[in-house]
């Protein structure tokens, strides 16, 4: 996510935006993504303890990476589209990344379980983007419009 602070001035396209059906309010975010990254550490530390394949570490920095990417490029640089691809790419490798420290068995290791909240969140977030893009337009400048403090739809 973003570091909150008194200067911050939100893109005029996101406050006269739409909000999706089932948006959450601004402040569950960093109250969902805390515990997140804490169970994501913890899992990536028991897959460590167990010895997982040395590749699937590296496999779980990349998805950090482009976890950590998503927000600069979908809302700081205003591309939507591409920041869509990097959410559907990271909802892949973690689904992957899942299977890689599942422990091969009908049933998952707790390693594996860890991740199961962070991609159940990372699905959540990919329809919400997806929504707000269909909404307000795949490049930050919408089919709405605010007017009279009433958003609208445009042509």
């Amino acid at each position: 996510g973003h570091i909150p602070s008194s200067d911050f001035i939100p893109d005029p396209s996101y406050t006269s935006a739409i909000d999706p059906p089932f948006r959450p309010p601004d402040i569950v975010f960093p109250l969902v993504w805390t515990p997140l990254y804490a169970l994501m550490g913890y899992s990536s530390y028991l897959a460590y303890k167990a010895s997982a394949a040395p590749g699937s570490f590296t496999l779980y920095t990349l998805t950090l990476v482009l976890n950590f990417a998503f927000l600069p490029i979908y809302s700081a640089m205003g591309q939507r589209l591409l920041g869509l691809i990097d959410m559907v790419v990271l909802d892949g490798l973690v689904i992957y990344l899942i299977c890689a420290w599942g422990g091969g068995s009908n049933t998952l290791s707790k390693e594996a379980w860890g991740l199961v909240p962070y991609i159940t969140w990372l699905v959540f977030a990919t329809y919400l983007s997806v929504a707000y893009c269909w909404l307000n337009g795949w490049r930050g400048q919408g089919r709405w419009k605010m007017q009279n403090g009433v958003k609208q739809k445009v042509g």
